[in-house]
């Protein structure tokens, strides 16, 4: 008989052996590359997890609106804290794509739901790009978040 723990192990052994060694690599590199971003990457998404459990409570591993939803925050977190390294939202927005279009490849996922991830990966960059533009400098988090919640009808999912 499973126990809980058993089944999270078995779960953690399963993703770990979907993952792309040579992705994660480039991942590792992307992030060793750019060190004083690690941090705030590392915290976006921590609390993008933390704020879609909140929010949604511990859904958010299926493909619903709470999947979709920590996916768009995760970009504009990213953008958002990364944003003091660079001097406008360009340099960000491009580093939020790049960390999580990796993550994308590196952990294998159903071509549907990966389809969904990156489109719902794009909306929160161009959420956080037009609350950039409105004030042209890096907005409030309290701002970005009533944005995200204003156009959640354009997030994608596919459950539920």
């Amino acid at each position: 008989m499973r126990t809980a723990r058993n089944h999270k192990l078995l779960k953690h052994w399963y993703t770990l052996r979907r993952i792309s060694l040579d992705l994660c690599r480039d991942m590792v590199f992307t992030l060793l590359r750019r060190p004083h971003l690690i941090v705030p990457t590392v915290y976006a998404t921590l609390e993008a997890t933390y704020i879609s459990d909140k929010e949604f409570g511990n859904s958010h591993a299926h493909n619903d609106i709470a999947n979709a939803y920590k996916h768009a925050l995760w970009n504009i977190l990213i953008a958002y804290y990364a944003q003091r390294f660079f001097k406008n939202c360009t340099g960000s927005l491009a580093w939020a794509k790049r960390i999580t279009d990796l993550h994308e490849e590196c952990f294998v996922n159903h071509p549907a739901a990966k389809n969904m991830d990156l489109a719902n990966n794009k909306t929160g960059r161009e959420i956080y790009a037009k609350e950039y533009a409105k004030m042209n400098k890096r907005p409030h988090k309290k701002i970005l978040l009533q944005a995200l919640r204003a156009e959640q009808d354009l997030l994608v999912f596919i459950d539920g």
